[in-house]
């Protein structure tokens, strides 16, 4: 088995995170967590190390999830972000290191971030 990422998915929708966590476990090998919210989020890592890869969800509405990504940043964890809005992508411009993958995200697009993150 791969030797990959120890990622961490930040995903409202379990169907999306598991679709997620598949792409990135059958390419690069690794292990990962989901979890729902931005509180379950705050939750794991206050128990758990950090993860090298972060996916979060990210939305206008939702400024703690942009909160979270700056929090990660800040720690060097890498992350995407991914949002059914495209606007996300020029909404914070402090985030802008941050690649911004709109729903639904094809095989091939998640693929290339997160080989392009793990750099």
């Amino acid at each position: 088995m791969l030797t990959g990422p120890a990622t961490l998915i930040v995903e409202a929708e379990y169907i999306i995170a598991m679709d997620v966590m598949t792409v990135i476990e059958t390419t690069f090998g690794g292990s990962g967590s989901i979890v729902r919210s931005v509180d379950e989020a705050s939750r794991f890592l206050a128990e758990n190390a950090l993860p090298d890869l972060a996916i979060i969800e990210m939305e206008i509405i939702k400024p703690q999830h942009l909160a979270l990504a700056r929090q990660l940043l800040a720690s060097g964890v890498r992350v995407i972000g991914i949002s059914a809005d495209s606007r996300m992508a020029n909404h914070a411009a402090d985030l802008s290191a941050i690649p911004i993958l709109i729903k639904p995200v094809p095989e091939t697009e998640m693929v290339a971030a997160v080989r392009e993150a793990l750099r």
